[in-house]
């Protein structure tokens, strides 16, 4: 109910727009593919030729579906019906991830805890209310994740059925997805040799039914499989490490391009956009996971299901990491492309935390010593809950570095969405019934459009800056960065008329444009 009530606080994100259009290039393709006269909605676009026909669209083709059931046309509602839909989406796999915890650990309470510390994670948060590009496979990859523990531990045609569906819905949503049956291969079929062998042949045709129905359910749901299903697949999977961007981004101080990233990109963002004390636990556990592993090598890897499990959670992890760092895959804005391998994270802190609760007990430590890992992970939560509700609408911006001035070492809102509280606030400062803003880049002009009815009209947006009462910049640019630094026009000082604030640095600026 929370989420549903703050959904529509959030803004526009850049490449929505885009997104949409995916879908609706898709549409028409698969109604002309099944033979289904309607009106084309890309009438100059035929999708053998669109430059982005390779990406998954299910979630596109649900809200657009979704958005025409209701008759939707204002920018607004379109806007809104894809941020409820990813925030529904999120709260689904919020739900599978206790569900993948209680499994694995027995316990209703540790499940929650864990579920809380999902939630509350200011980045993503924030990401599942607008982030309909690459949060999507997030919720997919728990539910995969559940899936998979579930096949392991039952083998049954009824899990491989399920699990095979999960994974065609994760491989949808971003190619990336295609990690977890890679993986299913390997500790399905180490399990069932080491672990396993009753009936083996039995559950050899299980694995078969899995690896079917995942290649079977993928090309239903892919539309850009239909035609040449494996060319086409090995064709979008050999775009995936080399995408062709190669914008500039600030990275500790740095301009860097993203073709041409430094190995740790990825590890540095999720190091200081991740509360400290998770981190920890992770690191915690990562070494517990290893030293279980390494101890049990020579007996079988793992002794029970749950260090397999365990190991799972590791692949998960550090799997796709590894990948992206190893293939020196192009990545860009910090490491929302791997926003997905978060709740494994999460996972593995809480093996971290159980394990030293459970190592405190059996040493029989007094009770002041034994509730320290519970109170320094109470107070971490309660501080980033206070900080997201201090931070509303835009969590996304956190990062946990102390200095001041975050926004000249890094991109902070690279999305752009924070434009939107902007513009709220500018509307409430300045009662002129025309206010007119030209900003640093396009997300402020679909933030624009996208505010509410009542307010719209306030807001003119003009090209040259001579015209305009108010310039917006997120300081996304050398440029724009340049100007802020050296205090240039038009992005002086002493013309700051607000800015939105992260805890160390600013995430938007409205400056007043100087006349003369």
């Amino acid at each position: 109910m929370v989420g549903l009530w703050i959904a529509p606080d959030y803004g526009y994100s850049w490449d929505e727009d885009i997104q949409r259009k995916h879908g609706r290039v898709v549409w028409d393709y698969v109604h002309a593919q099944l033979d289904i006269e309607h009106e084309r909605l890309e009438p100059d676009i035929t999708f053998r030729d669109y430059e982005y026909r390779f990406h998954g669209t299910l979630f596109q083709l649900s809200c657009l579906w979704v958005q025409r059931q209701l008759g939707l046309t204002d920018y607004r509602d379109i806007t809104l019906v894809r941020h409820y839909g990813v925030f529904l989406l999120f709260f689904v796999g919020s739900i599978f991830f206790y569900w993948t915890l209680k499994f694995r650990f027995r316990r209703w309470q540790i499940a929650l805890l864990g579920t809380a510390m999902l939630i509350l994670s200011p980045r993503i948060f924030a990401n599942a209310f607008f982030n309909i590009k690459d949060l999507i496979i997030l919720p997919y990859y728990i539910i995969a994740s559940y899936t998979l523990l579930r096949f392991l531990a039952n083998k049954s045609w009824q899990w491989a059925l399920w699990h095979g569906l999960a994974c065609a819905l994760v491989i949808n949503a971003r190619l990336m997805g295609v990690w977890i049956p890679c993986i299913t291969l390997g500790f399905y079929l180490f399990d069932l040799l080491r672990h396993d062998r009753a009936l083996i042949g039995k559950k050899l045709l299980y694995f078969g039914l899995f690896v079917v129905s995942t290649i079977s359910i993928t090309i239903l749901l892919w539309p850009y499989l239909w035609e040449r299903p494996f060319q086409n697949f090995i064709d979008a999977f050999a775009l995936l490490s080399k995408y062709n961007w190669g914008g500039e981004m600030r990275y500790f101080n740095s301009w860097i391009n993203a073709q041409d990233l430094p190995w740790h990109y990825a590890l540095g963002w999720i190091h200081i956009s991740t509360p400290l004390v998770y981190l920890l636990l992770f690191w915690m556990g990562t070494f517990q996971i290893l030293r279980d592993f390494f101890q049990q090598i020579l007996k079988g890897f793992y002794k029970n299901k749950s260090q397999l499990y365990d190991l799972v959670f590791l692949a998960l992890a550090l799997g796709p990491l590894l990948i992206v760092m190893v293939r020196e895959s192009v990545l860009y804005d910090s490491w929302r492309h791997l926003f997905f391998i978060y709740p494994a994270i999460i996972a593995i802190a809480i093996c971290a935390f159980v394990h030293l609760n459970d190592w405190l007990k059996n040493r029989n430590t007094k009770p002041l010593i034994q509730a320290l890992p519970a109170s320094f992970l109470s107070f971490s939560m309660l501080v980033t809950f206070v900080y997201m509700l201090t931070h509303h609408p835009y969590q996304h911006t956190y990062i946990t570095l102390p200095s001041d001035h975050i926004e000249t070492r890094f991109d902070i809102d690279y999305w752009g969405v924070a434009y939107q509280t902007a513009l709220r606030e500018l509307i409430e400062k300045d009662d002129r019934d025309k206010i007119r803003v030209r900003s640093a880049n396009y997300p402020n002009d679909a933030n624009a459009r996208m505010l509410p009815k009542d307010i719209r009209d306030r807001i003119e947006l003009v090209w040259d800056i001579r015209a305009a009462d108010y310039y917006l910049t997120n300081y996304r640019s050398p440029t724009e960065l340049h100007r802020y630094m050296n205090n240039l026009s038009p992005l002086v000082s002493e013309n700051e008329f607000l800015s939105i604030k992260s805890w160390n640095g600013r995430v938007i600026g409205v400056y007043r444009v100087s006349r003369k």
